[in-house]
């Protein structure tokens, strides 16, 4: 039985299969976002949640900041945007580059 780690060569050179699975995960990995409301009058603005995209932007998971915790999903950006929108003018700021 040989006593070299699984995923590793004798060599300690990383196997294919894990190249490509880390290479998939960055492909794939969420795009992290903020929803601010902005308050033009004040010159203020106040981060209201976090979130992440995901599946190029049709699952949204949000957490919310202000106000307490909070835990949401929706369908699209927008959505979540009207959510978080409904009283006050809102920005959202991608965090992530696509």
């Amino acid at each position: 039985m040989s006593s070299t780690h699984p995923v590793l060569s004798a060599m300690g050179a990383r196997i294919p299969l894990q190249v490509e699975v880390e290479q998939l995960c960055r492909e794939q990995a969420p795009r992290r976002f903020a929803i601010c409301e902005m308050d033009y009058a004040a010159d203020d603005a106040l981060i209201l949640a976090w979130g992440y995209s995901l599946d190029g932007g049709e699952r949204v998971i949000v957490v919310g900041e202000a106000g307490g915790p909070r835990f949401a999903t929706f369908r699209s950006i927008d959505r979540a945007k009207r959510v978080f929108g409904r009283a006050t003018d809102v920005h959202l700021v991608w965090i992530d580059s696509p």
